[in-house]
């Protein structure tokens, strides 16, 4: 198709936008939209969000939790499926969950 625009890249609305002096939204470039994107999702508890009820991780309902193998496969767990489902422009290879002090 000649005269066909270009692809953009899959960049998401900003994570708290703050307009400029001229009151203009900076958009984030590819790679922090997708870093601010995996951030939402891991800070976001299910239900917080009205439109997608579903949405997020839900970690934080695992902080007051001992940190035990079975507290961290469940973040694991809940990290990787949240992932997976609400960022499609990442090829999930790995979740890796550190032994907090």
């Amino acid at each position: 198709m000649t005269g066909a625009l270009p692809l953009r890249p899959p960049i998401g609305w900003p994570l708290l936008p703050v307009p400029d002096a001229d009151g203009r939204l900076d958009w984030p470039d590819l790679a922090t939209s997708v870093r601010q994107t995996i951030e939402a999702i891991l800070g976001t508890e299910p239900g917080e969000q009205l439109m997608r009820p579903r949405f997020g991780a839900g970690l934080e309902r695992l902080l007051g939790e001992p940190n035990t193998v079975e507290t961290r496969q469940r973040a694991h767990d809940l990290a990787e499926e949240s992932l997976r489902r609400w960022e499609p422009r990442i090829d999930l290879a790995a979740v890796l969950v550190d032994v907090a002090p």
